[in-house]
């Protein structure tokens, strides 16, 4: 549903360049099913680029395709597979993010790759706004997982903002000018699908393997498990794990939604109209590279 000014419209406007020349169905159609085939591939360039081992890596990509969950919103085949409600603009940010999270991990301790780190997190911005969330949030937390060069990584993750920045006014000043009329579904305000479960909701479905490995055994889960484990061992020497383990975290909090933090989600920008059961989408991922 590309309502223009109002929704995020960069993939609608890529594809439909596409569609100019193979018909707008066969270029929609395309796009699902590449971009879902091909979704593995995406997780293990990225990881590369993180700076995990190609075994780590590859181990990732055969296990990127099995994920399912509870809600069935998230990094899960069966979400696009559907007549759903926006998510082919969730399955065309689920490209960018994993770059703007490694790209940025990567701009912010080494200080490379700084304008394709802007570029990966506008372009996840652009596609949609719920999975921007996700790419603002590394750079808010990241550069605080090493306090010793704190100024250094703060300069950094500041210029890929204003990269970022930059580079979405197009989308984003066009939303604010008009943000009194703002479109609205009202039919699903205060449900779980814009107000989320919970965090004893969550959690139990986190623990009983309904996040990674509904209705089946949980092996996703318990590896997922492992990598915390291993995550925690290494958190005084290990940057990396620090910094996977964090935005893991702070997605599990944010799709704790209003149930646990109630009025303190306001302070996030345009809370009301964000469906916060979507950050689904980071717990998965970042349970994925862990």
């Amino acid at each position: 549903s590309p309502q223009f000014v109002h929704y995020q419209s960069l993939g609608a406007m890529l594809v439909g360049a596409i569609g100019l020349l193979v018909g707008a169905n066969t270029a929609f159609a395309w796009s699902i099913y590449l971009l879902v085939a091909c979704w593995p591939l995406c997780l293990y360039c990225s990881a590369r680029l993180f700076g995990l081992e190609r075994r780590v890596a590859a181990l990732a990509t055969v296990l990127a395709p099995f994920v399912v969950s509870a809600t069935g919103i998230g990094y899960e085949q069966r979400n696009y597979l559907f007549i759903g409600y926006g998510v082919w603009t969730q399955l065309v940010a689920m490209w960018f993010l994993p770059f703007a999270w490694s790209l940025t991990w990567r701009a912010i301790n080494q200080g490379r790759g700084t304008l394709l780190a802007g570029l990966a997190v506008a372009a996840t911005v652009a596609s949609h706004f719920i999975t921007g969330y996700l790419a603002i949030a590394a750079l808010i937390i990241w550069p605080f997982m090493q306090p010793s060069n704190l100024w250094q990584r703060i300069k950094r993750a500041a210029v890929i903002a204003l990269g970022a920045l930059g580079a979405t006014l197009w989308v984003l000043v066009p939303l604010f000018v008009d943000r009194n009329w703002t479109s609205i579904n009202e039919y699903l305000q205060h449900t779980t699908s814009t107000d989320s479960y919970g965090a004893r909701q969550v959690l139990a479905w986190l623990f009983t393997g309904r996040i990674f490995d509904n209705g089946r055994l949980p092996i996703l889960t318990v590896l997922v498990a492992l990598g915390v484990v291993s995550a925690l061992f290494r958190l005084r020497r290990d940057e990396r794990s620090r910094s996977l383990l964090a935005i893991f975290l702070a997605s599990l909090l944010l799709f704790f939604g209003r149930p646990t933090f109630g009025p303190l989600l306001d302070l996030l920008p345009a809370s009301h109209d964000i469906f916060l059961r979507r950050f689904i989408m980071g717990v998965q991922l970042g349970g994925l590279y862990l």
